[in-house]
């Protein structure tokens, strides 16, 4: 390359040489690994655009952008939940499962697996804040451990587990594998006291980490207050007491459903297809409008267009 313009042979003593730019140095922007066939999307590209964090394809930047605000995989690349997780491990692009879809306009998580009870009841909002009404009613599943979740626990050297044993979980993520679910997503309490603290360390550890409850939930579940009303007992008492009353017992191999007046009880808390009670499902009379949900803390329903009404029938002309 040239010399600088201020270079002369008179001054070559006192000035350091002269250093040529470092290899791979380009004066031009874009650099040209941006220009990469692999790399640059251009806004007409024929793929279309594709999130960042989930790889899912959208037709233009608009769609794509909201995407990637609320977007289930975000949590794992930006590290919301690394000092939480057991591992402190982000999730992969290819271990994030292609097969899991997050519906934004779900309030209630529906699962399959299995038989899954609640713990809400209709006292629940004279002795709870309405933040604990919110946990019981849409975040907790309670169900009953199997074989499969024996085996599953036991091959991870936690404690004993022992079948027909009473489990707690949270409700979204089921449907995601155990390595990529957030800290506290299946807990066992040993007593029926220990359910209380069961639920508070859940809400402390996993909730806010968890990225299968959708953005629209979580915010509505941090909107509700934790003041419980005034002139009532402690609340890990009325926890405690609720649990015996859908069922619960306390046994030497854990908490289990009582006998015939337990299962009774507990058939009452079944959760239905809606994710509601099946109690609360039942169709409503004709005539009638459908029951509110038990707890009292649904989301507002979707606003809906006014429909069209057809054009009202014209009289048939008269014959003069």
């Amino acid at each position: 390359p040239p010399p600088p313009p201020s270079y002369s042979p008179g001054a070559a003593s006192s000035m350091p040489p002269y250093m040529p730019p470092p290899m791979g140095y380009h004066p031009s922007y874009p650099p040209p690994h941006y220009a990469h066939h692999h790399q640059y999307h251009s806004p007409h590209a024929p793929s279309g655009w594709a999130c960042d964090y989930c790889n899912s394809k959208f037709n233009n930047w608009e769609e794509c952008s909201a995407h990637e605000q609320t977007c289930a995989a975000k949590s794992y690349y930006d590290g919301r939940n690394s000092h939480k997780n057991a591992k402190g491990r982000k999730m992969k692009l290819t271990s994030f499962p292609a097969d899991f879809y997050m519906d934004h306009n779900a309030e209630y998580a529906v699962n399959d697996d299995r038989k899954t009870y609640l713990l809400t009841t209709e006292k629940d909002k004279e002795s709870l804040s309405d933040r604990q009404c919110f946990v019981r009613s849409h975040f907790v599943e309670v169900f009953i451990a199997n074989k499969a979740d024996m085996a599953a626990r036991h091959s991870r050297g936690a404690q004993k587990l022992n079948e027909d044993q009473i489990g707690l979980r949270c409700a979204y993520c089921v449907k995601l594998k155990p390595r990529d679910r957030a800290e506290r997503a299946i807990c066992y309490p040993s007593s029926i006291s220990r359910i209380y603290q069961t639920v508070a360390d859940m809400q402390r550890f996993h909730f806010e980490s968890c990225v299968a409850i959708p953005p629209k939930v979580l915010a509505e579940y941090k909107s509700f207050k934790t003041t419980r009303p005034r002139g009532v007992g402690s609340p890990q008492g009325y926890w405690d007491k609720s649990a015996r009353e859908i069922g619960l017992v306390d046994s030497s191999t854990g908490i289990k459903i009582g006998e015939e007046d337990g299962k009774k009880a507990m058939l009452k808390q079944r959760k239905g297809a809606t994710g509601l009670l099946e109690s609360s499902e039942a169709a409503p009379p004709v005539g009638e409008f459908p029951p509110k949900p038990m707890n009292e803390y649904a989301l507002p329903p979707a606003k809906l267009p006014p429909a069209e009404l057809p054009p009202a029938e014209l009289p048939p002309a008269e014959l003069p």
